[in-house]
């Protein structure tokens, strides 16, 4: 197994047992009221994959959530990448949210406000390939002798979340919708190049490309979800 391979595994270890502990945690604290208070699960889809959450009636006017998200889909970039490079890879949405619903209205008690904190594991994968030969000075370079670079996007685990929300759980029908609006703060994504061949001096541009994508701090939530209270 290589250096990056076995990298890659311990830090996917560590994400797991950082989300069983938490939940380990979570359970933990509430075993002692299950039997007296109601409980409510939901599936959901949107911005952070595809979903499902156990709520909790911790009072009448707040709930509490323990949810895990995912979605992965391959990405190919070579019909629309430049003609020096193809760019292939795979994204995963990975997360789990610990969430405090709070409803302030006792006359609209369907709007809510949401925080609380996500395991954010969301990465890219991909490997930037050459396509082409390329003649410098009269030494010819084939993409052979360039290499390839591995390419690897990720944040740090914590992130706070906000949300605003529509939708109680425990008044009304025993089955119903919710839609959550929000972001959480994923901190600037951590870029990591690994290179080979006459392309290995790149791997310093990684530092570049994080400062280029500062911007995206900020992931936006938009969930549509269904529970059932039981």
């Amino acid at each position: 197994m290589s250096i990056s391979k076995a990298q890659n595994l311990h830090s996917l270890i560590y994400r797991i047992l950082s989300s069983l502990a938490l939940s380990a945690l979570l359970f933990t604290a509430l075993i002692p009221r299950l039997y007296a208070q109601d409980l409510a699960f939901k599936a959901s889809a949107g911005t952070q994959g595809f979903g499902i959450e156990v709520l909790y009636a911790a009072h009448h006017d707040l709930n509490l959530r323990l949810g895990v998200n995912a979605l992965a889909w391959n990405l190919n970039l070579d019909e629309r990448s430049t003609d020096e490079f193809d760019l292939n890879g795979r994204m995963v949405l990975q997360s789990m949210t610990l969430l405090a619903d709070w409803h302030p209205f006792s006359n609209f008690h369907e709007l809510r406000f949401t925080s609380g904190v996500v395991l954010n594991m969301n990465e890219f994968k991909g490997v930037m390939i050459p396509t082409r030969t390329f003649t410098v000075g009269g030494d010819v370079y084939t993409p052979e002798d360039l290499g390839n670079v591995d390419v690897n996007f990720d944040f740090p685990l914590l992130a706070p979340y906000f949300a605003v929300g529509f939708g109680h759980a425990f008044t009304g029908g025993q089955t119903g919708i919710q839609l959550d609006l929000g972001l959480f703060y994923q901190q600037s994504p951590r870029v990591t190049f690994l290179a080979e061949g006459l392309l290995a001096p790149t791997v310093s541009q990684a530092e570049v490309m994080e400062n280029n994508i500062r911007w995206a701090k900020w992931y936006p939530v938009a969930t549509l979800s269904f529970y059932y209270r039981l």
